[in-house]
C-alpha cells in the first residue's frame, strides 16, 4: 500500500470512526431519554458528558475537518453532487441552532419545567433523527465520490488535518480530551449500550 492510499485510507477511517462515536453517543441519549419518559431519572453525570461531547465535537472538530478537507478539496475540482454539500455545509452551519435546542431542553430539564420531559423527548428525536440522514448522506454519497475524485495531496492533507484533531499537542478540547470523554460514556452508560460503571 502507497503513502497515499495509506492517507486515503487514514482518513476514512479518522471519519467513519467519528461517526461511529457520535452515534454511540446519540443513541445513548435517545436512551436515556426513553427511560426518562418511563419514570426513571438518569445519571446527571452521564448525562452532562453526553451534552458536553455533543454540543462540543462535532461543531469544534468533526464538522470543520470535513468542511475544509473533504468538501473544499471536493468543490474544487467538481460539481457533482454540488446540492448534497451545499445541505450538507448548511447542517454544518445550523450546528449552534442545534446546540442551542439540546442546550435549552436539557436547561428544562434540569429545571422541571412542565412538559420537560416531553420537550426534552422531542429535541432528542429530532436530533437523532438529523445525524442519522446526515452521516447516512456523507457515507454513502460523498466519500464515495472523494475516493474517485479526491488527489493523492489531497488524502495526504485530509489525513494529517484528521490527525491534528486527535494530538494532543494542540491544547484542550481537542480529539484526545472527546476521545477520553466517550470512553467515560461507555463507562456510565447502563447496560445494554454501555458498561453500567459507577461515578
Amino acid at each position: 500500500m502507497g503513502s497515499s492510499e495509506s492517507s486515503k485510507s487514514k482518513a476514512l477511517n479518522f471519519i467513519k470512526d467519528e461517526h461511529r462515536s457520535l452515534a454511540a453517543v446519540v443513541h445513548a441519549l435517545q436512551f436515556l431519554s426513553n427511560q426518562m419518559q418511563r419514570g426513571k431519572a438518569p445519571s446527571q453525570t452521564l448525562l452532562g458528558a453526553i451534552a458536553h461531547y455533543l454540543l462540543q465535537f462535532p461543531e469544534q472538530l468533526h464538522h470543520p475537518a470535513e468542511d475544509k478537507f473533504i468538501f473544499a478539496p471536493l468543490r474544487a475540482k467538481t460539481q457533482e453532487a454540488k446540492e448534497v454539500l451545499d445541505a450538507l455545509e448548511a447542517e454544518h452551519a445550523a450546528g449552534d441552532a442545534r446546540a442551542a435546542m439540546l442546550s435549552l431542553a436539557l436547561g428544562q430539564l434540569a429545571a422541571r419545567t412542565p412538559d420537560s420531559i416531553a420537550n426534552f423527548s422531542k429535541t432528542v428525536d429530532d436530533y437523532a433523527t438529523f445525524y442519522w440522514s446526515h452521516m447516512m448522506r456523507e457515507e454513502t454519497l460523498i466519500l464515495p465520490l472523494a475516493e474517485r475524485v479526491l488527489s493523492d495531496s489531497d488524502w495526504d492533507s485530509a489525513a494529517a488535518g484528521f490527525a491534528a484533531n486527535h494530538d494532543p499537542m494542540y491544547g484542550p478540547d481537542t480529539g484526545n480530551e472527546f476521545d477520553a470523554l466517550f470512553k467515560r460514556i461507555v463507562y456510565l452508560a447502563p447496560a445494554p449500550i454501555g458498561l453500567g460503571g459507577t461515578e
